[in-house]
């Protein structure tokens, strides 16, 4: 039996934002879209007779969201979680509370860096059980130090998994340690973009022994948030089958299966993922090819601690210009494959990386949020990135001071950044009169010295 593991942020750009190229733990920017804490709810066949299925509740809160106090052991948090549970009708409107647990958490860490991590996590996990059906979640934590609140709320469907050939809900993994047979969740449906792969776990009951096919997908969810739908036609009066248009990985195993519960931990590559949204699918089929059961989980693409600033890692490639060498740049872009390209693209980086002990590349954050805050805050008619104003802020991160003349008779527009913390100052002049400033004396000019 596997041990189950107990278990939109704005940007904030100040003036006293960056000072060059900001180092771990400075606290001055938030990825965006990152709630308080994590939920994750798992439908699993229970152990005994009844028709009722078994609910695993894991719950994920970085510490730095927690308040800690010093004891004479370390560093101590406590919280406590509670969630409310309402049966939701067919207009999704919901009933009464059906059940209200509550537990209780706490957590020590040996350092005041600890406290104040933003990528390190505290876990919980709570069992119950549900009649299939639809249900709206909240849940609390409340932290008992501060008395901070935090809610999130959302619907869950409670799966039947009483049929002769069932499947749980699918948990993403953050690890596995297959010498204890020991998982431990991914509180999250943000992965990874810029990894190689990620494991997923879930369990196939089997009332009757048999010989099936487990075949695994992995598609994009549209636009609209709706998954691609299998297609079929019919030829010659029956029905043929044929594979989704567009599925981006596949593959299938042929399994005999003996009465019980069979728990499964699958590694699926992400080498030909972009950013996005996708849908993982695992089905199990009889000797016919007839689906006997199916689960899907949705989940996210994301780069690390940038949340949906990159678009894409062509596009990424591309806003190095003001940062990499050419050189650097050209073995990038002429890598031979996708993975190849990542994978260069992560090894520059990690040049650069002022904390390489840790999942986070700090300056490679920075240096994406400024690209994003320049996009938001001076894009036009092209890209904020491409500007003079934010090739000079993606540099050398907000200025100091700003002197600035928006509007006289007979003077254009001119603003001048002031960096002290350099020496120097870059002036720029919006000769059009619709925002489009430029630098008069060009950044590498000995002129831009503050005498």
């Amino acid at each position: 039996m596997v041990n189950w593991y107990k278990t939109h942020c704005k940007i904030l750009l100040c003036c006293c934002l960056v000072l060059g190229l900001v180092a771990a733990g400075s606290g001055t920017l938030a990825a965006q879209d990152v709630p308080e804490f994590d939920v994750d709810v798992i439908s699993v066949r229970g152990d005994g007779p009844s028709s009722q299925t078994r609910l695993d509740i894991y719950t994920q809160i970085a510490h730095n969201q927690l308040s800690f106090i010093n004891t004479p052991s370390g560093f101590k948090a406590s919280y406590e979680v509670m969630a409310q549970i309402y049966e939701l009708d067919d207009r999704d409107r919901p009933g009464a509370l059906i059940q209200s647990p509550i537990w209780d958490h706490s957590t020590t860490v040996s350092t005041f860096a600890l406290t104040q991590a933003t990528q390190q996590f505290d876990h919980t996990t709570h069992l119950l059980t549900l009649e299939p059906g639809r249900y709206l979640m909240s849940f609390q934590i409340t932290d008992k130090n501060s008395q901070a609140t935090y809610l999130r709320e959302f619907p869950v469907d409670v799966r039947d998994l009483s049929g002769p050939m069932a499947l749980s809900d699918i948990v993403l993994l953050r690890d596995y340690d297959a010498e204890t047979q020991t998982i431990y969740p991914h509180v999250s449906d943000q992965l990874v973009a810029n990894e190689m792969a990620f494991e997923i776990f879930y369990e196939i009951y089997a009332d009757v022994p048999q010989e099936v096919q487990v075949v695994r997908e992995v598609l994009p969810v549209r636009k609209d948030g709706s998954a691609f739908k299998r297609i079929s036609r019919t030829v010659l009066g029956l029905k043929e089958k044929t594979a989704d248009p567009a599925v981006l990985y596949s593959d299938s195993e042929s399994t005999w299966l003996s009465r019980g519960r069979h728990q499964v931990v699958s590694r699926i590559p992400l080498t030909e993922l972009d950013v996005g949204d996708y849908l993982v699918r695992v089905q199990v089929q009889d000797e016919d090819s007839t689906v006997l059961d199916v689960s899907e989980r949705r989940f996210s693409a994301r780069w690390t601690g940038l949340a949906a600033h990159l678009i894409d890692i062509d596009q990424a490639i591309e806003q190095l210009v003001y940062y990499a060498k050419l050189k650097d740049l050209r073995a990038i872009k002429n890598a031979p494959t996708y993975e190849e390209k990542i994978r260069r693209f992560q090894n520059y980086w990690k040049k650069y990386d002022p904390t390489p002990n840790t999942r986070r590349n700090e300056r490679m954050e920075e240096y994406y949020y400024r690209i994003d805050y320049a996009n938001r805050k001076f894009g036009n008619a092209i890209p904020g990135w491409k500007t003079d104003r934010g090739h000079v802020l993606i540099l050398y991160g907000y200025p100091d001071l700003i002197d600035r003349q928006t509007f006289s008779f007979g003077t254009e527009p001119w603003e001048i950044w002031y960096y002290y913390r350099i020496g120097r100052q870059f002036n720029f002049i919006d000769k059009t009169g619709f925002g489009d400033y430029e630098l008069i004396v060009p950044i590498w000019d000995e002129r831009t010295r503050i005498r």
